[in-house]
């Protein structure tokens, strides 16, 4: 390419003839063609690293460890969904369980004031 560049740069500085002319339509067409060239193979180039990423991806999900994986994370989300729910259960027990204690103590102290003014 830059082989190209150089020689039409050398006969744009030649005199003006029709065989000047000539080689410089010749070599402007290799350049252009060179440079088309170049971006097939950088856009050849960026469509092989996809197909090749997709098909690392492809044998990652159909090998043994990576299924190995998947029902061991399938599980342990069952277990965090449990806990979750089990962790509700007791916030929920805990709370009904104060709310018992401070009846039973409120009605101790009103219990308590009942036989105080009784007295």
């Amino acid at each position: 390419l830059n082989k190209y560049i150089r020689e039409r740069e050398r006969i744009q500085q030649l005199p003006k003839t029709k065989a000047h002319a000539a080689e410089l339509t010749k070599i402007s067409k290799k350049l252009v063609k060179a440079q088309k060239y170049l971006g097939k193979l950088y856009s050849d180039e960026e469509s092989d690293k996809e197909k090749l990423k997709d098909d690392v991806r492809a044998r990652e999900r159909k090998s043994a460890l990576y299924i190995r994986f998947k029902n061991k994370n399938k599980i342990l989300q069952q277990y965090k969904t449990q806990l979750s729910s089990l962790s509700t259960q007791s916030d929920e027990m805990r709370m009904q369980a104060q709310s018992t204690v401070n009846n039973a103590a409120s009605a101790q102290q009103r219990a308590a004031n009942t036989m105080a003014t009784n007295k």
